[in-house]
């Protein structure tokens, strides 16, 4: 059984819940997630479980410092444009989807 819960914001949020003895606990809930425009962002999975998230989601706890940033390593910042940072690719992609929306 699986139950979809639609959070409405600027983040988009779609949360799974599954239920059944052969789901282990770590992965009943499960968050789609993506940032920007709710139609058209790539959507990642995030299970309950997880304890960590791929460098490209990363921020470290900097938010938007530069200087953490670097000193951890991350890819991109606000102000520079990385293919390896989320936040990049996901502002590419709704630029290119609002060009040929606009067409």
């Amino acid at each position: 059984m699986s139950r979809q819960l639609w959070l409405p914001g600027h983040f988009n949020l779609v949360v799974c819940l599954i239920a059944g003895a052969e789901v282990p606990p770590p992965v009943r809930a499960l968050l789609w997630w993506g940032s920007d425009d709710h139609a058209w962002a790539p959507k990642v999975p995030l299970f309950g479980g997880a304890t960590a998230v791929h460098r490209a989601y990363d921020d470290g706890n900097c938010s938007a410092r530069l200087a953490c940033r670097a000193a951890l390593d991350l890819p991109g910042s606000v102000l520079t444009f990385s293919w390896g940072s989320a936040f990049w690719v996901n502002s590419a992609v709704a630029r290119l989807v609002y060009q040929v929306r606009k067409g």
